[in-house]
């Protein structure tokens, strides 16, 4: 029996280059350790003709408006590369840099375009259920989740065109009624007969007798021969997986996962940026008595086709006005937010994750991340097991010189949406 468990199952994206233009295929050059969760969906677009004068009470047909794909895609113990990948084709702007030692800087900003860039993402679903191929994605949305004795948590809602490509064929072909081997037009997948999904011939017009497919090696696959049928030529139906170009999907990147103990959080430093050389003087840093920290960041985008497109899948995708927020949760140890909300006050936040241990030489895996001009919007007051705690909402604007945020991203991957 083909083997359905969820771990089997295989997401892999081109997270080095964006693809040249919407839905033309990039390489599939790095797999990702997505929650087993977070699938990659198909989303047909349907309507039936219940609307119309038929002269029948219910709806007679269904109308096929082609097919969009989507995803959340989940790492619930992120790594640098996740954040690398998502960052990168979320907020569009990225500049990596060698930094030695086998070491890379990812300098990531948000982009002036309003065209994201389009990843493509290949699927392994369960261990030989099917695979796909997902043209036209971009992100959407991400948000980076930081709590007490947990692992920091990235996710992100892919919004996808609806090309998709699959290893699966459904072939016709005519033998006779008593044939115990078929020839079929394309190869099994790795010979293996499981990779045979169904196999059915027409005995008499419209009725249809499925059989087992016992073997298979090459094009050739032997079915176990059918009680009662003729031996003159009939219509045989044979739905199986074949190998494709991008059917080998690629190893996954081990990087260290980071966590809320790797977390260093400042904030009203001066800050100034020069390359990927980040200077950050002064400043209060916050350690003990933080709980949680967020981050949301929206891009409003639509994903659409036009004219002179398919109408298969979309062709073209735009974002919106970006908006992000973030979101700091700790012990009421002193007054300082409370005041920086009641005076207006802008001011600079820096938050890095830094792994623990080192991955070559001294260098450790890290995401910095800088908000070079934000104000407190609002820092309610609450209780936690008798101890007064503040949930401050920090709105994010745009500074005229470095923009609302820098990402610099360093871990051993030379390079991101190319």
């Amino acid at each position: 029996m083909r083997n359905f468990f969820g771990t089997m199952s295989i997401v892999a994206v081109s997270a080095a280059a964006a693809e040249a233009a919407m839905n033309t295929a990039a390489k599939l050059d790095t797999r990702m350790l997505v929650d087993m969760a977070n699938m990659p969906k198909p989303n047909a677009l349907r309507e039936d003709n219940s609307d119309e004068m038929t002269g029948y009470e219910e709806a007679t047909e269904e109308i096929n408006l082609g097919r969009r794909a989507g995803m959340s895609m989940r790492f619930s113990r992120m790594q640098a590369q996740h954040a690398a990948f998502i960052l990168a084709y979320g907020m569009g702007d990225v500049a990596s840099s060698d930094n030695g030692s086998g070491t890379y800087l990812h300098l990531i900003k948000p982009t002036g375009d309003i065209m994201p860039p389009s990843f493509t993402m290949g699927a392994r679903i369960g261990a030989n259920i099917v695979g796909q191929r997902f043209r036209g994605n971009i992100v959407d949305s991400f948000k980076l989740t930081i709590e007490r004795d947990k692992f920091a948590v990235l996710e992100a809602e892919i919004l996808g065109s609806g090309a998709l490509d699959t290893d699966y064929v459904d072939e016709t072909l005519t033998a006779s009624g008593t044939a115990t081997t078929l020839t079929l037009a394309n190869a099994v997948l790795d010979d293996d007969a499981e990779n045979v999904q169904s196999v059915a011939c027409e005995l008499a017009s419209g009725t249809w007798t499925e059989t087992t497919c016992t073997g298979a090696s090459g094009t050739a696959i032997t079915v176990t021969a059918i009680a009662g049928a003729s031996g003159t030529a009939k219509s045989w139906r044979v739905q199986y997986r074949t190998e494709q170009a991008w059917s080998a999907l690629p190893a996954a990147v081990t990087e260290e996962r980071l966590k809320m103990t790797d977390l260093t959080i400042s904030i009203g430093g001066k800050f100034s940026l020069s390359g990927t050389a980040v200077t950050y003087s002064g400043g209060k840093s916050f350690g003990g008595g933080v709980t949680g920290f967020t981050w949301s960041y929206e891009n409003a985008s639509q994903i659409y086709g036009t004219p002179a497109g398919t109408g298969a899948y979309a062709n073209e995708a735009i974002r919106g006005k970006r908006k992000q927020t973030l979101t700091l949760n700790r012990q009421l140890r002193d007054y300082i937010v409370q005041h920086l909300r009641d005076e207006v006050e802008y001011f600079t936040v820096r938050a890095t994750l830094a792994s623990e241990n080192t991955f070559v030489g001294a260098h450790k895996y890290t995401v910095d991340l800088i908000w070079p001009r934000v104000v407190v919007r609002s820092a309610e007051l609450g209780d936690d097991d008798g101890k007064l705690t503040e949930a401050a909402e920090i709105a994010v604007k745009e500074d005229a010189t470095y923009g609302s945020v820098v990402a610099i991203i360093k871990n051993a991957v030379e390079e991101y949406a190319s």
